[in-house]
């Protein structure tokens, strides 16, 4: 990621990995016993759609901010 990214939005970017990585370790913890209480096939749909609102959300802030992913120097 940080290959791919302009020099002065590295830091942004990786932000947003870095927290999308913490919910999904903190997912795995919490979606036991929502799994347990709503069953399985809720947790998969759920963590689905709200992964394809953070993914639309990170394409339309993008889109506002007009930044444009390119292959930059290292």
């Amino acid at each position: 990621l940080s290959s791919l990214t302009p020099k002065e939005r590295r830091g942004t970017y990786m932000g947003f990995h870095s927290l999308a990585s913490r919910f999904s370790s903190v997912g795995s913890s919490v979606g036991g016993p929502i799994g347990d209480k709503y069953g399985l096939k809720f947790v998969f749909y759920f963590s689905f759609i709200l992964s394809l609102f953070a993914a639309a959300y990170f394409v339309k802030w993008l889109q506002g901010s007009q930044e444009i992913i390119s292959q930059s120097e290292n």
